[in-house]
């Protein structure tokens, strides 16, 4: 399985693993089916399971059988071989696979064996693997409320990276460019700024990646000290023009450019030893103005209602406790 990512050799694993019993026991007239994979991913699954299973047939579904056959079946050549009832049937559908028979392999004839239920396996087994000493901060990184969309793939691939590569403080920072943020080798530096330092990645990786807007203006809003790194980002765009997207830019980052990992970068004390409450506005309809002061005029017997609106400084999000 070499020439498939880490992640798909864990998922193809995962599959032997948990269907393993099914796999072994299936008999003559048992149909089922595998979703979700590329075709390319499909081909070391199908030579593992052809080799282990013997007795299933096992074939990948497409109309071209690239001279395959023993590998290969279409859609109506199935039909045929599934109404014979000779030997159990697990097919590989490609994903995005469409044919005009499709419905004679639908989920009534044929269980399904969903890559969606195997990815939620996987992520969790990846969580098992993590120690203790690092349990709470990678379920703080796993958990934080990401306003840019993150799928469960993303959280695989971050975690597979970090236990592949030797788990350390630095480790988990650098991959952070797999949930789409800036690597940054002193996220886990101070454990306790870990939420303000995530908070103020993606507020800095959304402005880098907002391409709506000219580069200058991205540039000059980021919330850093001036004449520090502006310079070198400005080159980084010049220089990387086809990369128009916030993941393209967290990855080249990571992979060319170590001067401008977030650990450089020159932002604000996020020191929270104290947690400022501020007051932003308190609104009623029973309040009137006496010399210039508002003045909550409330009628004997009657109730008013009062609305604060109250902020913290940090916000709550980047409080752990």
């Amino acid at each position: 399985m070499s020439n498939i990512s880490t992640y798909y050799s864990r998922i193809i694993n995962l599959i032997i693993e948990l269907y393993h019993g099914e796999f072994e026991s299936a008999s003559a007239g048992h149909c089922m089916k595998i979703t979700g994979l590329s075709e390319q991913e499909l081909h070391p699954l199908w030579g593992i399971l052809n080799e282990q299973y013997a007795h299933l047939s096992t074939y990948i579904v497409s109309e071209n059988t690239n001279g395959s056959p023993e590998k290969y079946i279409s859609a109506t050549k199935l039909i045929e071989l599934r109404n014979q009832h000779e030997k159990p049937l697990l097919i590989l559908i490609p994903a995005n696979s469409r044919t005009a028979a499709e419905d004679s392999y639908g989920n009534a004839t044929f269980k399904e064996i969903s890559l969606d239920i195997i990815e939620q396996k996987l992520f969790e087994k990846l969580l098992s693997e993590i120690p203790p000493e690092y349990d709470n901060v990678i379920r703080t990184i796993i958990n934080y409320p990401y306003p840019h969309d993150l799928q469960r793939t993303h959280f695989i691939n971050f975690l597979i990276k970090i236990l592949s590569n030797g788990l350390s403080d630095e480790v988990i920072g650098q991959n952070l460019y797999h949930l789409e943020l800036l690597p940054d080798n002193i996220l886990l530096k101070e454990k306790e700024k870990l939420r303000a330092r995530l908070n103020f990645n993606i507020d800095c990786s959304e402005i880098l990646s907002n391409y709506g807007r000219p580069l200058y203006e991205r540039i000059s809003e980021l919330p850093i000290e001036n004449n520090t790194i502006q310079k070198d980002l400005i080159d980084l765009f010049k220089t990387e023009s086809n990369s128009k997207t916030r993941k393209e830019i967290c990855q080249i980052i990571y992979d060319k450019y170590p001067s401008l990992n977030f650990c450089n970068w020159a932002i604000p004390d996020l020191n929270f030893e104290r947690i400022e409450l501020h007051v932003d506005d308190i609104i009623s309809k029973d309040f009137i103005l006496e010399d210039g002061k508002k003045v909550l005029n409330a009628s004997n017997g009657q109730t008013s209602k009062v609305k604060i609106r109250i902020s913290t400084s940090p916000n709550p999000v980047d409080i752990e406790d």
